[in-house]
This record gives structure tokens, C-alpha cells and sequence, in this order.
């Protein structure tokens, strides 16, 4: 475990313009990340940075940084806590699996999906 910082709050719209974040700390560790891109001419004009971390307490905390490089859009980042990796999944349906399966996997858990059918 280490002190991990991360920003949340809002980004410049335009050069010049003041941003609005500010910095969080916090004991823990990382255990996945994953970016996604939105639908756009170039694969790096918008996207979204998940980073999932479990802290000192044993608590999940999902980081997310939704970023543009489009003038007159405001990146934002805000972090949730949550007891387990299906709550994560149930409040963000769209996070890859893939952040669930290499958290899953440094948490020494299976991550596989219950049918109650």
C-alpha cells in the first residue's frame, strides 16, 4: 500500500480559463485501469479513464476521468467508494470487463457472472 493522489473536479473549457480540480489522497493500492474512447473522427478526441483501487480499509474506489480535447468541453473526474465489484458494475454497467477481471484477479476472486435462472 502507498498514498495515492488523484484529481477530481472540472476542467478549463477554453485557454486561459481557470480549472476547478483539486487533489484527493488516500492509503491504498491500485488494482486495474482501462481507458475507453467515445465514437468520434479521431480515437482520441474523448474518452474515459477507469482506475479502480482498493485503500488501506479494504474499500474499492473507482477513480474516473472523463477527458475531451474539444475546446468549449469540460473534462470532469470524480472517485466512489463501493464494498464490492458488483456494485461497481450494477452503478456503471458500461466499465470494460476487463477492469472487473484484472481486479478480480489481484483481489483473488473469480469474476464470473451468477445466473439465478
Amino acid at each position: 500500500m502507498q498514498e495515492i493522489c488523484i484529481k477530481v473536479g472540472y476542467g478549463a473549457a477554453y485557454p486561459g480559463e481557470a480549472h476547478n480540480y483539486r487533489t484527493v489522497k488516500f492509503i491504498g493500492r491500485e488494482l486495474a485501469s482501462v481507458t475507453t474512447y467515445d465514437e468520434a473522427e479521431h480515437k482520441d478526441d474523448r474518452g474515459t479513464d477507469y482506475t479502480l483501487y482498493q485503500t488501506r480499509k479494504g474499500k474499492l474506489l473507482l477513480h474516473v476521468f472523463r477527458w475531451t480535447r474539444w475546446q468549449g468541453e469540460r473534462s470532469e473526474a470524480w472517485y466512489e467508494l463501493f464494498d464490492n465489484l458488483s456494485e461497481i458494475k450494477d452503478k456503471y454497467p458500461d466499465v470494460p470487463h476487463q477492469l472487473f477481471n484484472e481486479a478480480a484477479e489481484k483481489l483473488g476472486e473469480d469474476w464470473v457472472e451468477f445466473l439465478d435462472v
